[in-house]
């Protein structure tokens, strides 16, 4: 019997190393985000909430930090998002999870542990469709003008919102003809309105609440109709993060700014810290498209929210790569470069999410290891983990270098996301892109080793040949020519790098 202890243990032990070893050896470049100052301001102000955090006499303050995601059904499905939202709001705290709408009321899936039903004559719409009803942040409403509609709306043991006993309806009315209530569980405490016809009003209940019943009134017989952008549960907490995700099944940006005047109002009623665009997925599969058209029509909308909202910082995100039905999206790349362009010539940050993943291609590699969906379109819910773990990474390693105090332990995200990248990239180094232009000058001299003294580079972890050459301000290409290696080649820990 003991001499079987011995052997589990002996087991155990070399089980323990080897993986370790393997972690420990296995090299991947973190994607980081672009350089943006509006970006950074809103770093400093997340830093300001866990300084608070610290002072007892603070706890009435009001400290919190919104960000509002858009996207498309990455993002509907709030798998993505979601990841994201669970752990920004791990380390700074939750004051919420924005705006809700029950999507099956438009035909669509999600949230989960929601159950949405109807009476009377609705109608539905989202910012994909060119109809009269207007669409805001949410990107859904449903719309009446039975003076006898309702909606009930239930929570299930699956809904992971936090427990609230405070209420808003995002609503929208174009008159004072229609006016709406919610059953006696609940007591109307404000009620703002705003241009554009649209209003949010604000009710408390005595209990937490477990759903809510929504009727319509007519105060004449001239109905102007009503329309239901969602609701948002307010959490008691006064310091954290406010986290919106707002997506469209087949949305591109497109869609966005053509309601972009409804949805710039309602930005700015928020006042949003930062703002996260995930697009890109559905206009890699259009037939035809005109790059120079949609850089133009984007940097357009992009220098608006810049104007429309000062204090605003803006993040996009590559589109991934996918294959639906097989196929290739022709303008894959054509997109992913117009947003990188369009991140360069504005005050606005980029997360390269293709890059992160490991670039076109990769996605044959994520399918395989369970992380991609039979339709090579979406992701499994393990892959939508990996992709948000990734854009956390770089999000709160963009926070823990502008921070002057408390800094953010990240190893164990560190740790999660090299246990879910390396079966995909396997032993590669993921190292940023090298775009060297071409040498007009004379061509690069290469000393004689023996006659001239050399300085070797001892490779360490986390190093690629772009990082050795910028650490000690050399030309990567000189640096590569140096060892006789290529852009492709991968270098070991503990591998010796001729400099000069």
């Amino acid at each position: 019997m003991l001499k079987i202890y011995f052997i589990s243990l002996f087991l155990i032990l070399n089980y323990s190393i080897g993986f370790s070893q393997s972690i420990d050896s296995f090299q991947y470049d973190f994607i980081q985000l672009s350089d943006s100052k509006k970006l950074d301001f809103a770093m400093r102000k997340l830093n300001a909430i866990l300084i608070s955090s610290d002072s007892s006499s603070s706890k009435s303050v009001n400290n919190d930090f919104t960000i509002v995601h858009f996207g498309d059904s990455h993002i509907q499905g709030d798998n993505f998002s979601g990841e994201i939202r669970q752990i920004v709001q791990g380390y700074f705290g939750s004051t919420g999870n924005g705006i809700i709408f029950p999507y099956s009321l438009a035909k669509s899936y999600g949230p989960k542990g929601l159950s949405a039903s109807t009476t009377g004559t609705w109608s539905a719409s989202n910012i994909l469709r060119y109809d009269k009803n207007i669409k805001g942040v949410s990107g859904f409403t449903i719309q009446s003008f039975d003076t006898a509609a309702k909606i009930k709306i239930l929570f299930t043991e699956k809904f992971k919102v936090p427990s609230s006993k405070n209420l808003k309806i995002w609503y929208g009315s174009n008159s004072d003809s229609t006016d709406f209530y919610l059953d006696e569980n609940f007591t109307m405490s404000d009620d703002e309105k705003f241009e554009n016809g649209w209003g949010v009003r604000s009710f408390n209940s005595f209990d937490n609440i477990t759903g809510f019943d929504l009727s319509i009134a007519q105060t004449n017989k001239f109905p102007s109709g009503f329309s239901f952008f969602g609701f948002e549960l307010i959490s008691p907490n006064k310091r954290g993060v406010n986290y919106y995700q707002s997506g469209v099944v087949g949305a591109k940006f497109s869609h966005l700014i053509n309601n972009s005047a409804l949805i710039i109002s309602q930005l700015q009623y928020l006042m949003p810290d930062i703002i996260i665009f995930s697009f890109g997925t559905n206009e890699a599969y259009e037939k035809n498209i005109d790059a120079d058209l949609y850089f133009n029509e984007l940097n357009s909308f992009i220098s608006k929210l810049n104007e429309e909202l000062p204090n605003t910082a803006f993040i996009l995100t590559t589109a991934p790569d996918t294959r639906s039905q097989g196929k290739t999206p022709p303008n894959q790349i054509i997109i992913n470069d117009q947003l990188i362009k369009i991140a360069k010539s504005q005050d606005v940050s980029i997360f390269d999410l293709n890059k992160a993943m490991g670039g076109w291609g990769s996605l044959n590699k994520w399918y395989k290891n369970k992380l991609v969906a039979e339709d090579k379109l979406h992701f499994t819910a393990s892959g939508y983990s990996l992709q948000g773990k990734l854009f956390s990474m770089s999000f709160l390693e963009r926070y823990n270098a502008k921070s002057a105090n408390r800094k953010l332990d990240l190893t164990n995200l560190r740790n999660e996301i090299l246990l879910g990248i390396k079966p995909v990239l396997g032993k590669i180094t993921v190292a940023p892109e090298v775009v060297i232009e071409p040498i007009k000058e004379e061509p690069i001299k290469i000393k004689d080793k023996k006659n001239d003294l050399s300085k070797i580079y001892i490779v360490k972890k986390g190093d690629s040949i772009y990082k050795i050459a910028r650490k000690h301000k050399l030309n990567p290409k000189k640096v590569l020519l140096l060892n006789k290696l290529n852009e492709k080649s991968i270098i070991k820990v503990g591998q010796k790098i001729v400099l000069y």
